[in-house]
């Protein structure tokens, strides 16, 4: 028993990321969802339109109940505690074995955090295009996916693996940015990204070309549509994630 609290004193990042993925997506994800719809929408017919994040609460409840609101939360719980739980592991791993340190530790922990995040982000993007898919599923329309692994089977299927990694390159490229940027800034790429991964309209448009588009049908406002409810998830979410890490780790360290 006390060789095997040995070795999961070992992951304490690992399961406290977990942990902390989990928690805050549970509580959460409701208004991940509402990002991603206000994200998507562009004005087509074929989509719900809500006067407001409320309007749009009370029309997903009233059509498919409270489990409504957490469409996509299996691919989310899974992608949120891989990702946290990874790249805290990930983190600590590379900081404790790195075979340079520069004199500006703040420099070091940037650098190592863009590379865990990447490597997450390329292991996991699969997750996150059908927890996208998944959340713009209407309510009014026939559903195209029955769940997380049907999503992938078709994904797979009909699109390759280009699908299961569409706006990855470029996640890649702003990530770096969007550790030193606050997210209203970025938040135009969390647009476009998940723009290009819905299914429910057909577009080759890449970064550039579909960043004029809207910018031409839509105006700069197409470009923030969900910002407001991302910004208003990213406080409880860090809070929770950040404080269930913690307590796990101490309590993996104490037993």
């Amino acid at each position: 028993m006390s060789s095997f609290r040995e070795n999961l004193q070992q992951y304490t990042h690992l399961v406290g990321g977990i942990a902390g993925g989990v928690a805050s997506t549970a509580a959460c994800h409701p208004m991940d969802l509402l990002k991603v719809r206000y994200s998507a929408n562009e004005g087509h017919s074929f989509r719900p339109q809500y006067t407001s994040y409320w309007d749009a609460t009370k029309q997903i409840v009233r059509s498919e109940g409270i489990r409504g609101l957490y469409q996509g939360v299996i691919p989310s719980l899974i992608g949120s505690s891989l990702s946290w739980g990874l790249y805290f592991h990930w983190y600590h791993l590379i900081k404790s074995n790195a075979p340079y340190k520069s004199p500006h530790e703040s420099l070091d922990n940037f650098i190592i955090g863009m590379l865990a995040g990447s490597a997450v982000m390329t292991f996991t993007n699969p997750i996150w295009v059908t927890k996208t898919r998944l959340c713009l599923q209407y309510e009014h329309k026939g559903k195209k996916y029955k769940g997380m692994v049907d999503c992938l089977s078709k994904i797979w299927r009909e699109e390759g693996i280009r699908g299961l990694y569409k706006g990855t390159f470029d996640w890649l490229v702003f990530s770096a940015a969007s550790k030193v940027i606050a997210t209203t800034t970025t938040f135009p790429y969390q647009v476009l990204r998940t723009r290009m991964q819905d299914h429910n309209v057909s577009s080759s448009r890449g970064l550039v070309s579909l960043s004029l588009h809207i910018l031409s049908s839509e105006g700069l406002s197409g470009l923030y549509k969900g910002c407001l409810m991302a910004n208003f998830r990213q406080l409880p979410a860090a809070v929770i994630t950040y404080l269930t890490y913690e307590h796990v780790k101490k309590f993996l360290a104490s037993s």
